[in-house]
């Protein structure tokens, strides 16, 4: 049966809330959202799925210390001691993301199959696309939840002022130490809403939602106090100072790819296996020595069972590797007249890009240790039997999309960041 006519009612011009509902229940529809969001980058679309065995709190144990009972001996010697390896328990919890979907009572009461159609494909598709991205932002920002930082000061005249922030990397430096000034308006979208908090601390400065973006990255902000802001503030999505995802957000890939502090409840001191490998390029030029050195640090203080199977960087970044490849093209195949390259790959591993990847950074991930963590995969939230339910108060019908998980990595050494790569191609 057509789609269009399943989702509608018996009475001409209008469309029953419970069709609506078995409409979004078909696999083809769910399955579709789940794809989207779960294969939205080549990062994510690499992460296993395990999953977890604590409810909300998800353990597993992690091996420190090899088992005893190992040695040489000779003829009819002693058996070695007996014993057991070093092992301890990484907990952390799922967290849980949500969407919601909205439809008003107008769209519901179209005069045509069409109209109404449309606007339900148009409310599942905003829905879809903003869990994406906020799926996609997460895999990179801060635990504490920052999407980027102020840059600059913000002097704000009065409540529901517009007012012009500039941003920048919440993780990113430049070669000479400095934050990195790069604009971080590829993730922001007009009509969010967003929090700005003190960057050391859990006070709230001001909340707006953003009503344009500039040419130039200036997020344009309608702000809801006269309070001003401080370079440095974090941003944080949210709609309002207590409604927020500050520290409620996926553990990303930069806070997960660390050499000291606290990771999944375990301390990365004295526990090689548990930290990760950091190399400071120094402002050095981009080199193929470089890059294999960030390569075998991964191999030599990993558990030395795998490699690195892909590469991340940004487009810069990328760009600069496509030269230093180009110098060292010595040969061409005549016969093949096609330009550019095939594909990007370092050591024959795939170097992908992603725009919120810091400048100057280059990851070199193993993928058989990184997994989603799941407690419940994307899904409709149907606790009540049905997938709509009624806006109090209002003539509207809404749906609320959710995914309980985390991004966990089961061995921190097997990765290694490089960081301070100089913007010149080296020989």
């Amino acid at each position: 049966m057509d789609a269009r006519k399943a989702i509608w009612g018996k009475q001409p011009g209008s469309a029953l809330t419970s069709t609506i509902d078995g409409f979004l229940k078909e696999d083809y529809v769910i399955d579709n959202i789940k794809d989207t969001i779960n294969m939205s980058t080549y990062f994510l679309s690499r992460l296993r799925q395990e999953k977890s065995t604590g409810g909300r709190e998800f353990r597993f144990p992690v091996r420190f210390g090899i088992g005893e009972g190992q040695m040489n001996i000779p003829e009819d010697g002693e058996l070695p001691q007996a014993g057991f390896g070093d092992y301890d328990q990484a907990r952390y919890t799922c967290r849980t993301q949500a969407g919601r979907l909205y439809i008003t009572e107008e769209a519901i009461q179209a005069t045509t199959k069409a109209a109404f159609a449309s606007a339900l494909k148009r409310a599942v598709k905003d829905c879809r696309d903003g869990f994406k991205l906020e799926t996609y932002r997460q895999s990179w920002a801060t635990e504490r939840g920052t999407i980027a930082r102020v840059n600059g000061a913000v002097t704000i005249g009065q409540a529901g002022d517009t007012d012009g922030v500039n941003t920048k990397h919440p993780h990113g430096v430049t070669p000479d130490g400095t934050p990195d000034t790069t604009t971080m308006h590829p993730y922001f979208r007009k009509n969010m809403r967003l929090v700005f908090m003190q960057g050391t601390g859990n006070s709230v400065r001001n909340t707006g939602q953003i009503t344009g973006i500039t040419d130039g990255g200036q997020l344009q902000v309608k702000f809801d106090s006269a309070t001003n802001l401080v370079d440095g503030d974090d941003i944080i999505r949210g709609d309002s100072s207590t409604n927020n995802s500050r520290g409620q957000c996926y553990l990303g890939l930069l806070d997960t790819i660390k050499t000291s502090g606290v990771y999944l409840g375990l301390t990365r001191d004295n526990e090689p296996g548990w930290r990760a490998n950091r190399l400071d390029a120094n402002a050095n030029n981009l080199t193929e020595d470089l890059l294999q050195r960030g390569f075998d640090m991964s191999e030599v203080e990993g558990n030395g069972m795998h490699s690195p199977n892909l590469l991340i960087s940004n487009h810069q970044t990328r760009r600069l590797y496509q030269s230093l490849q180009t110098k060292y093209k010595r040969h061409t195949d005549v016969l093949n007249l096609r330009g550019g390259f095939d594909n990007i790959a370092f050591n024959n591993k795939p170097w992908v890009v992603d725009k919120l990847c810091p400048p100057e950074h280059v990851l070199y991930l193993t993928m058989e240790d990184w997994c989603w963590m799941v407690q419940a995969d994307v899904q409709w939230f149907d606790r009540d039997g049905s997938y709509l339910s009624r806006v109090l108060n209002r003539l509207s019908t809404e749906g609320s999309l959710y995914a309980m998980r985390n991004i966990v990595c089961m061995l921190p050494a097997n990765q290694t960041i490089t960081e301070g790569v100089d913007t010149v191609v080296g020989a």
